[in-house]
């Protein structure tokens, strides 16, 4: 027996005899194993006082991090230590249940030799060396990970107790919404930072706990509250942008936007009725707009606030300037044949005053009537082109060719990422119940979830109107075997395809381009840059003696600022009729619509 009694010699003759019975006994894996835990005592107290999650996030913040203390590597070895460690415990509860509490030295080197046979700790040795030389950073990253969690912990919960907020809607462009929430102690947290905060507490729910002093049931219930509240704000604000795009009007005030709704001690009811009745008012607003729009086909061509613009040119006959005014001549109206003796109560329902416009506009059209209707009498089909990105326009003008009738502008619909389900719901029917010919380019942008859509408003428009007939184009400039859309339509016999041979040939697309371009315009085209076009343009206009005006177009567009844009450098003119405009056309990336 060794005690502070024992002398040096004795202790050496013990250690020697200890020394060369345990190398005996046990292999050189333990052996090595029980020098790197007598080395590594600080790295091993400190794995055994965190837990699993702990490291997981650890991991996830020197993955997320451009951070120089720890590298990918060092984290996996950290992992790989703790799931050792954690085995070793197993294993050891598990004897202790099997024997007495107090079990012996051969039954826990038993435990080590158990938990080390998974072929994941054939390096533990050098998980050990790598988080030893480590163990400062990875204790100052736990460090400042726990001090965020506390600190978003104690947001969360004020939160929870005292907050007031309102709903703003901030500029004209989609998806514009924002939340603003002030606590009591006059705070301002964006609608990101509440996402971010409910994100951290789903992952609190989800582990069922809050790396707190005090995990009781009372944090976890005001975390379970934070989540169901975010998550009620969050779709709040999407039937409110939903309802401004589909042109519900005077959100403002109609729908009472500048209200203060509170969250107090975890009661939000105030806020989850709104909800519900903006929920129930959507609903209803989409399904008498779809009633509409088989009356009034007119009516699809707006979006956002548009149609109310209509209202009040309708009534003040507003500026050339104006929206309303261009509006009106894209869908095929004459501002300047409008009688004067319209009359609109805009006092009345949403509802009513949009059906008015509605019933005006199909007037004005049935004594405006374009010659470009298409009476289709065959079996419903929808032709579809496949070409390139630079044979779009061969496309467009060959399927309206086909179709029998002149190409316009406000019959074409370009998809692009951020085309709504809205929009397209309005082309298609525009598609089935004008008497137009339509054509849908590039429906690959779409999200899968709206070319599904689509599909099953044409068969339930099909299935509730038999009688009905249609025909419409799409161009699309990818493989058609990847876009649901497209085999949708082959899978329900609906898609006619066009091929290379059935499209203008080089020549009569010639024509066809000459018809448009008239004799004012000219078109100068190359597929490679540098070679002269400007130069070319500027000379020419040099030489008929007009005042030049260069007018680039490109990247992202938005055709308010774009022609506003316009308005001004023409205003800049001496002269309309003395002015040459070189639009120069560049890669254009999408377009944005006005929104009023």
């Amino acid at each position: 027996r060794i005690d502070e009694n024992t002398n040096g010699a004795t202790l050496s003759t013990v250690y020697r005899n200890f020394q060369k019975h345990f190398y005996k006994r046990n292999s050189t894996n333990i052996s090595k194993l029980v020098s790197y835990f007598g080395k590594s005592f600080e790295l091993i107290q400190f794995l055994d006082s965190v837990s699993a999650s702990d490291i997981d996030n650890l991991r996830e913040a020197v993955n997320d991090s451009d951070d120089t203390l720890m590298n990918t590597k060092a984290t996996l070895d950290l992992v790989i230590l703790k799931t050792f460690l954690v085995n070793i415990h197993s294993e050891i509860e598990k004897n202790k249940k099997d024997s007495l509490p107090n079990i012996t030295l051969n039954q826990l080197i038993d435990c080590f030799e158990s938990a080390t046979k998974s072929d994941q700790n054939k390096s533990i040795f050098e998980c050990f060396d790598t988080c030893c030389l480590l163990l400062s950073s990875i204790k100052q990253i736990h460090s400042s990970l726990t001090q965020r969690s506390l600190t978003k912990t104690k947001q969360i919960s004020s939160i929870m107790q005292n907050t007031s907020f309102k709903f703003l809607h901030v500029g004209q462009q989609r998806n514009t919404k924002m939340i603003g929430c002030n606590y009591h102690y006059d705070v301002t947290i964006s609608l990101n930072e509440h996402s971010d905060l409910r994100d951290r507490a789903r992952l609190v729910e989800y582990f069922n706990t809050i790396q707190t002093q005090n995990n009781t049931n009372q944090s976890i219930s005001v975390i379970h509250s934070f989540v169901s509240f975010v998550d009620t704000i969050e779709n709040t604000i999407k039937q409110l942008t939903q309802l401004n795009m589909t042109g519900y009007p005077s959100m403002e005030t109609s729908l009472e936007l500048n209200k203060t709704f509170t969250c107090i001690n975890m009661d939000f009811d105030e806020l989850i009725s709104f909800e519900t009745k903006l929920g129930k008012l959507l609903a209803d607003w989409e399904d008498q707009l779809c009633k509409l729009y088989k009356e009034h086909i007119e009516l699809t061509y707006f979006k956002y606030q548009q149609v109310w613009s209509i209202e009040q040119h309708l009534l003040n006959r507003t500026r050339v300037s104006d929206n309303a005014y261009h509006l009106l001549k894209y869908i095929g109206i004459q501002p300047e044949l409008i009688p004067n003796d319209i009359i609109l109560d805009v006092k009345e329902d949403p509802i009513n005053r949009i059906k008015n416009i509605g019933k005006i506009l199909s007037a004005l059209m049935c004594t405006q009537r374009v010659i470009n209707e298409h009476e289709y009498q065959g079996n419903n089909r929808v032709l579809v082109v496949k070409t390139s990105e630079e044979g779009v326009m061969r496309a467009i003008l060959s399927l309206f060719k086909i179709g029998g009738v002149k190409a316009q502008i406000n019959q074409m619909f370009s998809c692009t990422e951020k085309t709504t389900w809205m929009e397209l719901k309005a082309f298609a029917y525009r598609c089935c119940y004008s008497k137009k010919f339509h054509l849908l380019i590039r429906p690959e942008l779409l999200p899968i979830s709206i070319q599904d859509k689509f599909i099953e408003l044409l068969l339930q428009i099909i299935k509730l109107d038999s009688d009905r007939r249609f025909q419409f184009g799409v161009i699309t400039t990818t493989d058609e075997k990847n876009q649901s859309l497209i085999n949708s339509l082959r899978t329900v016999e609906l898609l006619h395809p066009i091929y290379d041979y059935q499209m203008l040939n080089k020549h009569d697309l010639k024509k066809e381009t000459e018809k448009f371009i008239g004799k004012n315009c000219f078109l100068v085209t190359s597929g490679m840059a540098g070679l002269g076009k400007s130069t070319l343009i500027r000379d020419r206009i040099d030489k008929s003696g007009k005042q030049y005006l260069k007018f680039p177009i490109s990247g992202h567009i938005d055709l308010e600022t774009l022609t506003g844009r316009l308005h001004h450098y023409t205003n800049q003119s001496l002269s309309a009729s003395n002015l040459a405009i070189h639009i120069d056309i560049g890669i254009i990336l999408d377009i944005i619509f006005a929104t009023d």
